[in-house]
């Protein structure tokens, strides 16, 4: 069995760029919308985290972290009920979910979790960088 191949990959956060929710965010995360794992894990108060920024540099993909409502349009059947999520984006136009809202969850905001926790599902799901 071949491997796929990563080419990039989309975090999705839940929630959406409108003022309102972007306001909610700024007083806490957890008022109306809930809290979001991966929010907590890249940025620091609406702006991306050092970090983050440090880790995405030297991914061995391209990193991209969009809203849902930014999304693009052939990945709302994959993130539609599963923000936030981190979806690989493959060769043949293939899209799987990595990592879901349960396992940004068990991250705890850590960086090297994270990592960890890609790491071992690009091995489960039989894919590659």
């Amino acid at each position: 069995m071949s491997k796929s191949k990563i080419l990039s990959l989309v975090c999705v956060y839940k929630g959406s760029t409108s003022l309102v929710n972007r306001t909610f965010g700024l007083l806490g995360r957890q008022v109306i919308t809930g809290n979001c794992a991966l929010a907590q894990l890249t940025s620091n108060n609406m702006k991306p985290s050092e970090a983050w920024a440090q880790y995405i540099k030297t991914f061995p993909v391209s990193v991209q972290c969009v809203y849902e409502n930014q999304a693009e349009q052939d990945l709302y059947y994959l993130i539609r009920k599963n923000t936030p999520c981190v979806i690989a984006i493959c060769n043949y136009n293939q899209k799987i979910i990595l990592l879901d809202k349960n396992d940004l969850m068990n991250c705890h905001s850590d960086i090297g979790l994270f990592d960890m926790y890609i790491q071992t599902a690009v091995k489960a799901k039989f894919l590659t960088f």
